[in-house]
């Protein structure tokens, strides 16, 4: 059989991180969040298709970028550009835990792929 796999994802950045707001999720009060220098300027945005957080990279204590392998991690993690104009979105999950760091590179799949190549 075929396998396909995804042919472009777009990296963004945390560029302000560990904020606190009221949750969208069923089964949390808060939700933690943190800003990424993605916004619709980067990024075209299909209504009701997300783009999906594939991989989350940081920076080691080497100076090298280092995968973060942690399956549950990206599960949680959801991508949203309302109200943060067009420079910046957030990237937002539904514990109070500290997920992401300043600085963490997040590579994501992008739901409409042509606008956002033509930018």
């Amino acid at each position: 059989g075929c396998s396909l796999t995804h042919s472009m994802t777009m990296l963004m950045t945390v560029i302000s991180a560990h904020h606190t707001s009221a949750s969208s999720f069923p089964d949390s009060k808060l939700q933690k969040f943190v800003t990424v220098d993605c916004g619709t300027k980067a990024m075209y945005v299909t209504p009701g298709t997300q783009p999906r957080v594939t991989a989350v990279w940081r920076h080691g204590a080497d100076g090298t970028m280092q995968r973060v392998n942690d399956a549950s991690l990206l599960e949680k993690l959801r991508y949203d550009w309302a109200g943060f104009g067009d420079e910046h979105a957030k990237v937002f999950w539904p514990d109070g835990s500290d997920l992401l760091q300043l600085n963490d590179v997040l590579e994501v799949i992008v739901a409409h792929c042509d606008p956002t190549i033509n930018l």
